[in-house]
């Protein structure tokens, strides 16, 4: 025989203001792709994904891979921004799950001018959030080189 008791107002309170599983995100989102302008590959003497002078100052289109909706209800807003050095910038693009297995192929996120002009390694993500919760890329780092190549070999 089940003998019911009643909970007291604490009990209550500690039941129902505890701290509630969430449906887990993606472990880790992939980095994001450069599409334009070309990053220069590596060489014997430069790393790759380096800006080219002409290309220096100009805006940066980057994409990003398609996302899973994970565990999340219909309904939830889903946000995606670039990252430049840590801070957001550009415009989100924005969307609402349930979302299209194919839904990112014709997004992409825009590093606005003048960010590709400072010289130096740059640390470029893309931060995605669904409804409040939000995770940053895998950072793709590319290499801005405002130093004219010099010759230190004598050319026969």
């Amino acid at each position: 025989m089940t003998i019911l008791e009643k909970s007291s107002a604490l009990q209550n309170s500690l039941r129902d203001n505890r701290k509630k599983p969430r449906a887990p995100g993606p472990a880790d989102y992939v980095p994001p792709t450069v599409a334009a302008p070309v990053l220069l590959g590596a060489t014997a003497d430069d790393v790759g994904n380096q800006v080219q002078s002409k290309d220096q100052g100009l805006q940066m289109t980057l994409k990003f891979a398609n996302l899973a909706a994970g565990g999340n209800p219909d309904g939830t807003r889903v946000k995606v921004q670039a990252k430049w050095g840590g801070s957001l910038v550009g415009d989100p693009v924005e969307g609402v799950t349930p979302l299209a297995p194919d839904w990112a192929d014709d997004k992409s996120l825009v590093i606005p001018v003048n960010y590709t002009n400072r010289a130096g390694p740059q640390e470029i993500t893309y931060r995605v959030t669904y409804g409040l919760n939000g995770k940053d890329s895998d950072p793709l780092t590319i290499f801005v080189d405002d130093v004219a190549p010099s010759l230190t070999a004598e050319i026969s």
